[in-house]
């Protein structure tokens, strides 16, 4: 976000009348580097198995994990192909689409972490003469080791079979003729594969060479950051943040809560008031109102009253979160859930997340039994992965125990389908 796109904060309770403005938010990359998912791939239709596990960035498009398949295991690209997940078909764009009655979403528009939850699984299709079915399940994902090349392959067995060999069955009745000399296509056979066919064949230093020289596999190396309190500080309440980072997240906060408020109507927010009056934290929570022409969200706190003020220039900032498009498989059956003030306050703490994680962590609501939040199956798993990774690798044990909370509540309170 630009300076000039930073918000600016009117509080009435200053009394020079001045202008706060909200800090400019950090690189995402800088707080959080892109999660990686291991993957493993397996082509179905085949004994011994033919697989491959793979590690890439969470935020790869499935265009480019297309690239990455198609290498690791060993493929010339010569077909279309397409990814079915839930139902859903996502791959190129259809020249024949106003005939086809199944709609098939662009690859290249559509990132991994939409569907990424430890446990997903979903179906590469390649060739679609020979059909090549993979079958991928995401079996963990954690953050980028420093230094680190991504995306890689980490182990597999056995080679690809060849391109246009006729599918799974094909390729059974070839390896079966290559294995008799005396049946009568053994030598157009041996030809065909120019003279030597090894299935059981595998090198992983060759594949992930073959990685780094692919013209449509981008790749990244996990940068080596150095500790940083601020920026770490920024990801759990046991750090410290500055009095201008603090105002900063807690703005960016009310303006993601306002951006995916129904416009002109006044919504009760999770997020606590900052005041503390007689020295004492307010208990109340903010209340916000969008407006869209021009934008801004009023904020104000009905408990102490001192709290109250307007938040401008958010518009098509990170913070409004009404503009960002997920392009995810569709969304499964959505659940209603109540979180506790703490258990909320620790979710929120997670930031940043993907976009679908923000609009539900940013989407809750006050009720009198708690916060309320409300979440598909898939974002449920995307946050309770990102809550797993914060248990396992947060230093501060204080912080740990919160997190094990938080994973624990999300497991048990999940509501009746809305």
């Amino acid at each position: 976000m630009t300076t000039e796109a930073a918000s600016r904060v009117s509080d009435s309770s200053y009394k020079d009348g001045s202008e706060a403005k909200m800090p400019e938010r950090r690189a995402r990359r800088s707080v959080a580097p892109t999660m990686i998912c291991q993957i493993q791939v397996s082509l179905e239709g085949i004994s011994p198995p033919i697989w491959r596990q793979i590690e890439v960035p969470s935020d790869i498009t499935l265009r480019g994990l297309h690239e990455v398949l198609q290498t690791v295991m060993g493929w010339l690209d010569y077909h279309l192909y397409q990814f079915i997940i839930e139902g859903a078909y996502y791959g190129e764009p259809d020249p024949f689409e106003g005939v086809r009655r199944v709609p098939v979403h662009h690859a290249s528009r559509t990132h991994l972490r939409s569907i990424a939850h430890i446990g997903a699984s979903f179906t590469y299709e390649y060739d679609f003469g020979d059909g090549w079915r993979h079958h991928l399940v995401i079996e963990d994902i954690f953050p980028p080791q420093p230094g680190r090349l991504y995306p890689r392959c980490v182990a597999g067995a056995r080679a690809c079979p060849p391109e246009d060999c006729g599918g799974a069955h094909g390729y059974r009745e070839l390896l079966a003729i290559l294995q008799d000399p005396e049946h009568e296509e053994y030598q157009e056979r041996m030809e065909w594969v120019n003279g030597a066919l090894d299935p059981e064949a595998f090198d992983l230093e060759t594949v992930n060479e073959s990685l780094k020289l692919s013209p449509g596999v981008e790749a990244i190396v996990a940068p080596i950051l150095e500790p940083d309190a601020s920026l770490v500080g920024a990801l759990g309440p046991d750090y410290k943040l500055s009095p201008a980072e603090r105002m900063g997240v807690y703005v960016r906060a009310i303006s993601a809560a306002g951006s995916l408020a129904p416009s002109g109507e006044p919504v009760e927010t999770g997020i606590r008031c900052r005041r503390r009056p007689k020295h004492r934290r307010c208990p109340g929570y903010l209340n916000v109102r969008r407006q869209d022409i021009p934008p801004q969200v009023y904020y104000e706190c009905p408990v102490c009253g001192q709290e109250q003020g307007t938040v401008s220039g958010w518009k098509n900032t990170e913070a409004d979160l009404s503009r960002v498009e997920t392009h995810g498989a569709p969304r499964s059956k959505e659940y209603a859930f109540v979180l506790d003030p703490e258990n909320y306050e620790t979710l929120r703490s997670l930031l940043p997340l993907d976009p679908d994680s923000e609009r539900v962590v940013y989407g809750a609501r006050r009720t009198e039994q708690g916060i309320r939040l409300v979440a598909s199956e898939e974002d449920l798993g995307a946050l309770q992965s990102f809550i797993h990774l914060g248990g396992e690798y947060d230093p501060s044990r204080p912080r740990r125990r919160q997190l094990i909370r938080l994973f624990a509540a999300l497991a048990g309170v999940i509501g009746p389908e809305r």
